[in-house]
Formats: C-alpha cells, structure tokens, sequence
C-alpha cells in the first residue's frame, strides 16, 4: 500500500511543478506534508522489510539479516587508502556505520587483521557512543606462528577487548593455516573454534575460503564434538563462480552449512560505477 501512494504522490509531486501557478499556498503545503508523510512510511516500511529478511547460520538457530556489510575497508590503509589515497577516513566510516543502523542491517562482519585491529576497535566504538548494536561477526587469522587450539581463544579475547563485547554471533577462521608452514595445525584451530563455542566467547562458529575437502573435514570435527559448524565464507559474485563450479555450494547444502558470500559486487565492478 505504502508503495502504491508514494507512486501517485510521486506522479501529484511532478503535476505540481509544472504548473506551479495553478496551486495556492495552502494546497502547496499539503501536497509536500503528504509527499513526505508518504516519503517517511516508505522509509519505515523498507527499513522493516531489510530487518524481516532473516537467515539462519546453517543450523545453529541463530538468525542475522541476509544482507551483511563487510567493514574490511574500515582502517585499512594497504588495500583500500583508508585515510590516505583512498580519500575517507573516521568521519565517513563513521557515518556508514549510521546508515547501517537507520536503513535496518544489523549484521556486520570484520576481522582482526582488518585495518591491524582498527575495524574492530571502530565497531566497538560507534556501538558504545551511539547507544546502538548490531550482531557481529569476525575473524581469526591463523598466521605461522600459530599452531595450537588455544590460538583462537586467545585471538578472540583480543577482538573482543576491541569490541567491547562479551561474544560475538559468528567466530571464524579467516583462511586455512598456510601450506608447510602451518597446514598441519587446521584440525587444531577447528578444535579451538569448538573451546571459543563452550566459553561461550562465540554464538556460533564458521571457516573462511576453505574448499570441499576442508569444509567436510572442518564439519567432521564440529560434528564431532557437538558443536554445529555455521558457515564457509568464501568469494562469490557474478564474476567469480568458483566454488560453485567446485561443488562448494552443494557440499555446504548437503552438510546444512550456510555459505556466505563476500564481494558479491566483484569490489565494485558490477556497481558500473
């Protein structure tokens, strides 16, 4: 219905302005209080319908909106310029997290190696100094040195501190150990995914950019312990179907685990901006 009026509002709005000289003063005033009455039932309604559009990560009971935004950009200075050649800073991190908030999203999702820990510490502090709170996901970084199954605990009290949150909705190992260094210990992180779980440090558990073979084992572990593996992040776009070609996304199916796809905008490609 809101739809339906703000159509024909639209349609009053256009009418008015070409013959300007035909409305007095007062019918003026009432097209515009209604144009933005209308205006502002359209915004509560699609702020309603983002926050209605749920999803379950795999099979934990925990629902987070289907839309996530990524906060990889926030503090990072390598990749993306922050505060430097990529011309934002604070200020206009600080007001997308706000257009997060007034648009109905409420799931983020960051990682300790975002920005060195500024990510991070950004979320954790427009929550506090705007009174707000969306569900969080992040991520630990399983760098060479490494290797047992307390890393991911002590890797999650760090991001928690720069949170300031007790636990996180999502907890992830943000890429497989690497090869000869220290690949061997990808079962040991798994397990420390499973004791972040039990602390209750983290609601739910996932991987990142782990393939077919990974994702069953990481399963295997999960299952093994009574813990549900939640989720595979991995890159996914219109312009990058690897996974889907591999069997990932049916592997994912078949083991009730959500996959969650990052640059599904191939980083701005597919924007044609």
């Amino acid at each position: 219905m809101a739809q339906a009026q703000l159509g024909l509002m639209q349609t009053s709005v256009v009418r008015s302005r070409q013959c300007k000289s035909c409305l007095t003063p007062r019918m003026r005033t009432i097209r515009a209080t209604r144009a933005s009455s209308v205006s502002n039932a359209a915004s509560t309604s699609a702020k309603q319908a983002v926050q209605d559009d749920q999803a379950e990560l795999g099979k934990t009971g925990i629902k987070v909106n289907s839309l996530a935004i990524g906060a990889w950009q926030w503090g990072d200075k390598s990749f993306w310029g922050y505060d430097t050649y990529g011309g934002y800073g604070e200020d206009e991190i600080r007001k997308a997290y706000q257009g997060i908030v007034d648009s109905g999203l409420n799931f983020v999702d960051t990682a300790e190696v975002y920005g060195f820990g500024k990510s991070e510490k950004y979320l954790g502090d427009f929550q506090r100094k705007t009174n707000t709170s969306v569900k969080i996901a992040t991520k630990f970084a399983p760098v060479p040195w490494r290797c047992t199954s307390d890393a991911p605990v002590k890797a999650l009290k760090g991001s928690l501190d720069r949170l300031n949150q007790k636990s996180v909705d999502l907890y992830q190992i943000h890429w497989p150990g690497f090869p000869v260094l220290n690949s061997w210990a990808n079962d040991a992180f798994c397990k420390g995914l499973v004791k972040c779980h039990q602390q209750g440090l983290a609601k739910a558990v996932g991987v990142s950019n782990y393939n077919v073979n990974r994702l069953q084992r990481a399963n295997d572990i999960m299952k093994d312990s009574g813990v549900p593996l939640a989720s595979d992040q991995v890159q996914f776009s219109l312009l990058y179907r690897k996974h889907e070609k591999e069997g990932l996304l049916a592997k994912a199916k078949e083991l009730g685990v959500s996959v969650i796809a990052y640059s599904p905008l191939a980083q701005g490609l597919l924007t044609g901006t």
